[in-house]
């Protein structure tokens, strides 16, 4: 019988890694389990966010700037609402004008637009929310996206396109804007 440490062990460890079946189903495993941590911390800041715990939320939210994809997004809006809660709002102007660049940062452009607005630089404003309108003018946001048509919705409602902004609730309303 051979103990864990021995040299066999060492050589059959290896060529276990060699063979390529073995090799793509760690590097799923690791992708899953690193999606999972991300989407867990970015919970974790949207509940210290609302719990009141600003700076919580703020260190989470950073700790996820480094990645990619939908989380370091979701990670950069709740960022932007913890240091605007916590009268940031220039800093949190840095982040999102970061965030923004990113086609699929609808959220982000949404903040932006809002946070602008609140200080009194509309003609700032709407250039990054038209940008969420032309998202849904080309089917980058779908009818069956619920969260992007209230995002439009919301979007339109600021553009002063009230009509605009009922029927994009209405169509995220259809598809499930319930959650």
């Amino acid at each position: 019988m051979h103990s864990n440490r021995s040299p066999a062990r060492f050589f059959e460890l290896v060529n276990m890694l060699r063979r390529p079946a073995f090799f793509s189903l760690v590097l799923t495993l690791l992708a899953v389990s690193s999606s999972a941590v991300a989407a867990d911390a970015v919970s974790a800041a949207r509940r210290a966010l609302r719990s009141g715990k600003y700076q919580q939320a703020i260190r989470l939210a950073e700790s996820m700037a480094a990645k990619g994809g939908a989380a370091r997004l979701a990670a950069a809006a709740v960022h932007a609402e913890a240091l605007i809660r916590s009268g940031r709002r220039g800093d949190a102007i840095v982040v999102l004008e970061k965030a923004s660049a990113d086609p699929a940062a609808h959220r982000a452009r949404l903040l932006l637009g809002e946070t602008l607005i609140r200080q009194g630089k509309r003609s700032q404003a709407e250039p990054y929310l038209m940008k969420i309108i032309e998202a849904y003018n080309d089917d980058a946001i779908t009818d069956r996206d619920a969260r992007g048509l209230a995002i439009v919705g919301r979007a339109a409602y600021l553009l002063r396109a009230y009509r605009d902004a009922n029927d994009a609730f209405n169509l995220s309303e259809r598809a499930g804007g319930n959650n």
